[in-house]
């Protein structure tokens, strides 16, 4: 957070809990099994990299995150295609 300040290190923390959070909620609140898994998978991915990230800098290499994006991209993609 030295780069961007505590304005970018506030909006960083809400951006990830709010995938976690909205993981959760996807898994509890929705009814089709795919949304489920995936909800279930995105929150677990961003609390195993949160915990992760306590002992090694995870957040800096590339092919974690770029899998966790992607998983990411697919999740919200499937649950807004199913909101409309």
């Amino acid at each position: 957070w030295a780069t961007t300040g505590i304005f970018g290190f506030l909006v960083f923390l809400f951006w990830y809990f709010q995938n976690i959070y909205y993981g959760f909620r996807a898994y509890f609140k929705k009814k089709e099994k795919a949304v489920k898994n995936l909800g279930l998978a995105v929150a677990a991915s961003f609390l195993g990299l949160l915990i992760g990230s306590f002992f090694n800098n995870t957040l800096l290499y590339p092919h974690i995150i770029i899998l966790l994006m992607f998983t990411l991209a697919m999740f919200y993609n499937y649950t807004n295609e199913k909101n409309t």
